[in-house]
């Protein structure tokens, strides 16, 4: 999202937010366990 947005020169960050209200896909938000233990999250589109 943020190349489309500098190449038509607008000043905007692209958010997951952008992809629900202007595509109006479904994202989900999940947060597992990686293999360092660590935990990340993970956007799952539908």
């Amino acid at each position: 999202m943020n190349g489309i947005y500098a190449k038509f020169g607008l000043k905007k960050i692209g958010k997951v937010s952008d992809l629900q209200e202007l595509y109006g896909l479904k994202v989900t938000r999940h947060r597992p366990t990686v293999a360092d233990g660590k935990r990340e999250y993970v956007y799952q589109i539908e």
